[in-house]
């Protein structure tokens, strides 16, 4: 009868030990609410842009060799360097244009 009493008050203590360990634990931190789709929109279009400068940036020399290639003396310089895939290519897009 001693094996019963000792396997249950074991079992007691082991459940106060574990209530005792959840109590002191601290609580999760409460869920974030989602974020608002306009600021995500925000965050993309300003990656978005700032990659799109980056490529101008990089093939804005290449280009300038190609469409000097292509058009010879008739290709004017713009005052400027392209910020946008448009500005960049517009170029190109007339000369297909002429074909």
């Amino acid at each position: 009868m001693k094996a019963p009493f000792i396997l249950s008050s074991l079992a007691f203590l082991c459940s106060l030990a574990a209530l005792g360990i959840s109590l002191r634990s601290p609580l999760p931190p409460p869920p974030q609410p989602p974020p608002d789709p306009l600021i995500i929109n925000r965050l993309v279009d300003e990656a978005l842009q700032r990659k799109e400068e980056d490529h101008v940036r990089k093939m804005w020399p290449k280009m300038q060799i190609i469409y000097k290639d292509m058009l010879g003396p008739e290709f004017q310089m713009p005052s400027e360097a392209p910020k946008t895939l448009h500005e960049l290519y517009k170029p190109f897009f007339d000369i297909m244009q002429k074909l």
